[in-house]
């Protein structure tokens, strides 16, 4: 072995050499007691050839330049002996001047401490390349950087300073790395191996101040653990993907402690084959996918988000929450993002979803999917547009205003499709307002069940498009407010297949609605009644009942109806217009009609009956005038309010009614408690097979009708 040793206790001294050649090993020590202090310049004069091993052994106030000139080889080993300090190191690289090594490239007995009254102990390392796999060490320093440089082995460095530590286009291929500092800046680099170990890049300072942990083009073979720490009024912010896009291998988590920030996506398409977690550690923190044109973040695992809470940290403010351009493959649960305010747009996500803003601002959800059974969002004003959320037959979506400050409040959706259950919670108290202005945008549809809640001075409103509901719907008003549907030229419609229910429940105004159009093969079953302006009937049957009619107010219009679609059961018409009754039993449509009431106050309520009335009213009982009564069917029709008097029609059809051979000797007969009266033939139309029949007079007692 060949030592070169320098020891002086006062001054500062250079060791100097180059064009050098070692047959064997070599070994550099170094000692100066500071003030005094020794910087090894190797190869000061030119390249230096090892054909061995070599050591640097930095004892006292010492220094290490090298690679400054020139090709350096060393075929062995390369140790660098801190001797229980940090130390400066730098292989200073340039144009020309590389410094590569067979072996190993070991660092040892750095402590994060200097020499007493030593000020900067900074590492760089440039153009320095190892072959050897082994670990490297723990670098210990003040800051520097990394670059053109390639390792293969573990490393390990960590800064202590609120300095910038740059690591670029350089490979460190070790299984597990961690690179530490105030400030982080790397890009263009390639770390870890496939399938196995961690790289951890930190932030870790606490002075006061605004640090920066800032990426891009790099190439994660591992798993990457991004992990911040700054303590309030300092702050750290993660830029990831700032100068470009990364793409990794394996897992990616962001772990932000203390007051910090997380921004990414912001260039390029950044891709991860496994699972990306954000930890808030016990606090809700800013978190921004940025998105924009030709940025996506696409994630072949699962995306979860864990350790956020309510309250933020101490003294810290806005805490919003902008996910765009973020593509989830996996199925796992997401877990709760709690913020101030923000928005998901153009993402897609498959698991079960939670966010909680708590504040009166706006969080909008656009152009993206929630396709987790379950999913829940909350905020002082809700956006919700041309998303897709939840599974067919699986779930609950849960969309909820829920603010406690005084102030008018937004929700609005439209062109939304969700596939399960659907929850539209509004909630507001005394002091404000919530107003839910559902299907703002554009139509909806609900696949599955459909829930809309107003407590407190909150109100519903179903605004200017189309409501598709695919099974029931449940409107609930506990509050002041009202749940209204009030725009002509749009319905709430039940479509699919089986039968769905209408319920309301509350101590509020009952709901008012404008049009309902059933376009459903199972029909509607009305748990509670049921009032509009308007029916549309396409496909499906209205079951109704006496308790639970189906009700339409004055001026109310009705669209179709046939064997397929009708009320069966009772149904109530409000006002003085002439109005036909959409009835129907057991697959045949069998419309009553009246002239028109009085008054708007008028009140007519009917229903239809295919079976024989002579179970229940004598059918042998009868004036003379009327030859038999029919044994096919009939109708009740009663007024429930005021003292109109109208004529009433009726309607036949063969199918139904049986066959008529003299349509013009047809009657209408009325019961009137004890027989059948004849209210005569005013006016007649249709064939044998099919027509209508009016009553000769108005008619002033109403009973079972034929």
């Amino acid at each position: 072995m060949t030592i070169l040793r320098s020891a002086l206790s006062s001054g500062s001294n250079f060791m100097r050499d180059g064009n050098n050649k070692f047959y064997s090993n070599v070994q550099w020590e170094t000692y100066a007691l500071y003030p005094a202090g020794v910087t090894i310049q190797q190869n000061y004069f030119g390249v230096d050839t090892c054909l061995g091993n070599m050591s640097f052994i930095l004892k006292g106030n010492a220094a290490l330049t090298t690679n400054g000139n020139g090709n350096n080889y060393v075929a062995g080993n390369v140790i660098i002996d801190g001797q229980g300090a940090r130390k400066w190191v730098e292989f200073t690289g340039g144009t020309g001047n590389n410094f590569y090594v067979g072996g190993n490239f070991t660092v040892k007995n750095f402590t994060p401490f200097a020499e007493t009254g030593v000020g900067n102990t900074n590492v760089h390392l440039r153009n320095l390349f190892i072959t050897g796999t082994d670990t490297v060490g723990t670098f210990y320093c003040t800051t520097g950087d990394v670059s053109n440089s390639s390792f293969n082995g573990n490393f390990k460095l960590i800064a202590d300073s609120n300095q910038t530590y740059a690591l670029n286009y350089s490979s460190f291929l070790g299984a597990n790395n961690l690179f530490q500092s105030g400030n982080l800046e790397f890009h263009d680099n390639k770390f870890g191996q496939n399938g196995i170990g961690s790289t951890i890049l930190r932030t870790s300072y606490n002075e006061g101040g605004s640090f920066l942990m800032r990426d891009g083009l790099n190439k994660f073979f591992g798993n990457v653990q991004w992990e911040t720490y700054a303590l309030y009024p300092g702050s750290t912010t993660i830029q990831q993907n700032y100068y470009g896009a990364d793409s990794c291998s394996g897992n990616m988590s962001f772990i932000l402690k203390g007051n910090s920030y997380l921004t990414t996506n912001g260039n390029g398409n950044n891709y991860v084959a496994g699972n990306v977690v954000i930890d808030g550690q016990g606090a809700r923190k800013w978190v921004q996918f940025t998105g924009g044109a030709g940025n996506t973040f696409n994630v072949g695992g699962n995306f979860t988000v864990k350790n956020f809470s309510p309250a933020a940290e101490s003294g810290v403010g806005h805490t919003n929450v902008y996910l765009r351009n973020l593509f989830v493959a996996g199925t796992d649960t997401v877990g709760t993002f709690y913020c101030i305010t923000g928005d998901i747009n153009n993402s897609i996500f498959h698991g079960n979803f939670k966010l909680i803003a708590d504040s009166i601002y706006i969080f909008a959800l656009a152009n993206s999917s929630f396709l987790g059974a379950d999913n829940y969002f909350q905020s002082g004003s809700l956006d919700v547009q041309n998303n897709k959320m939840g599974q067919t037959n699986l779930g609950t979506t849960i969309l909820k205003t829920a603010q406690n400050g005084g102030g008018l409040i937004y929700m609005r959706d439209g062109n939304n499709k969700f596939f399960g259950d659907v929850q539209w919670l509004a909630i507001a108290p005394p002091t404000g307002s919530t107003y839910f202005q559902q299907t703002f945008y554009g139509p909806d549809s609900c696949l599955g069940n459909l829930t809309v809640s107003a407590e407190g001075a909150a109100s519903v409103n179903f605004a200017g498009n189309n409501l598709y509901i695919g099974k029931g719907l449940s409107l609930q008003n506990n509050g002041s407010g009202t749940i209204v549907h009030d725009n002509g030229s749009s319905a709430i419609y039940f479509i699919g297949a089986d039968t769905a229910n209408y319920s309301y429940s509350g101590s509020g105004a009952v709901p008012s609605l404008r049009n309902i159009g059933i376009s459903r093969q199972g029909g509607l079953r009305l748990l509670s009644p049921l009032t509009c302006s308007g029916l549309i009937l396409t496909r499906g049957i209205i079951l109704s009942s006496s308790s639970n009619p189906m009700q339409l107010t004055n001026g109310a219009v009705v669209t179709g109806g046939g064997d397929s679609s009708y009320v069966d059961g009772a149904l109530v018409k409000t006002g003085n217009t002439a109005f036909t009754f959409p009835l129907g039993e057991n697959n045949v449509y069998a419309p009553i009609s009246i002239t028109a009431p009085a008054l708007s106050t008028d009140v007519f309520k009917a229903q239809y009956f295919k079976t024989n009335p002579g179970i229940v009213y004598d059918s042998t009982q009868h004036d003379a005038s009327l030859n038999h009564i029919s044994r096919s069917e009939y109708w009740l029709l009663d007024r429930t309010n005021g003292t109109s008097t109208p004529k009433v029609t009726l309607s036949w059809n063969a199918n139904r009614s049986g066959p008529v051979d003299m349509m013009n000797d047809l009657r209408i007969a009325r019961w009137d408690g004890t027989a059948w009266k004849d209210e005569g033939n005013g006016n007649i139309s249709g064939t044998n097979d099919e027509g209508t029949i009016q009553s000769l007079n108005n008619i002033s007692n109403f009973s079972p009708l034929q």
